[in-house]
């Protein structure tokens, strides 16, 4: 059986991330996408290990004890994605990344499958692409005290009014959750009957940014159906 373990980012006591253009932080909004996705994942047959509620004072202690349950987790996690948002100082920001520690050649691949799903379900969202981590990096410690691969997602900037428009919104956290399932089942190797994404165009071509809105919701509401007869 696929095991995936989900971690909230910002999960330790008093503190919650960033926050959105409407005040909601990372930890609010991916407590529900973590749900959503966890769910996906288990109709799929796939084993789903949440991790919502870190114990240490510091960033670096609850590393270490997330790292710790991690690693003794039987069986074995497959890997483990990291839920975020972005942050600018600059509202004109925008785009999705996904981070892997840089000598993780497993972690790569991983990030690379996310990047995959988030291009189809939201081809003219900026691709900013994998980034690697080394022990500088902010929040790397995620990346490299865990044995299983692992990646931190960061799939829009909730700075942006335009990202939250378009993933804010109950059906945009049901929209992100297809995604990080997508990019899962390409990474493990796994499938389940979602057959409108495939047929979702890859085109980067720029469209009116309330056609994108409106596209995406009916991608959403069609794959929530299919989803719903697998439950």
């Amino acid at each position: 059986m696929k095991h995936v373990a989900i971690c909230v980012g910002h999960s330790r006591p008093d503190d919650k991330g960033a926050r959105s253009v409407n005040g909601t932080s990372e930890w609010d909004y991916n407590e529900v996408v973590s749900e959503l996705t966890g769910r996906i994942l288990r109709s799929a047959g796939v084993r789903v290990t949440l991790y919502d509620l870190y114990q240490g004072e510091t960033y670096s202690a609850a590393m270490g004890w997330l790292s710790q349950r991690l690693n003794e987790l039987r069986p074995f996690p497959d890997c483990a994605l990291e839920l975020h948002f972005n942050a600018a100082d600059s509202p004109g920001v925008e785009g999705f990344e996904y981070i892997h520690w840089h000598t993780s050649s497993q972690g790569e691949r991983l990030a690379e499958c996310l990047v995959k799903a988030q291009l189809q379900m939201s081809p003219t969202q900026k691709n900013r692409g994998r980034k690697k981590a080394n022990f500088e990096t902010r929040g790397g410690a995620f990346l490299y005290k865990p044995t299983c691969p692992c990646v931190i997602a960061e799939p829009f900037f909730g700075t942006s009014q335009k990202e939250w428009d378009l993933f804010g919104r109950e059906k945009g956290q049901e929209m992100l959750s297809i995604i990080y399932a997508k990019g899962l089942a390409s990474y493990l190797d796994f499938s389940f009957p979602l057959p409108y994404v495939d047929s979702v165009s890859t085109t980067n071509d720029p469209v009116p940014f309330s056609s994108e809105i409106s596209g995406s919701i009916d991608r959403i509401e069609h794959e929530l159906r299919e989803i719903k007869k697998l439950l």
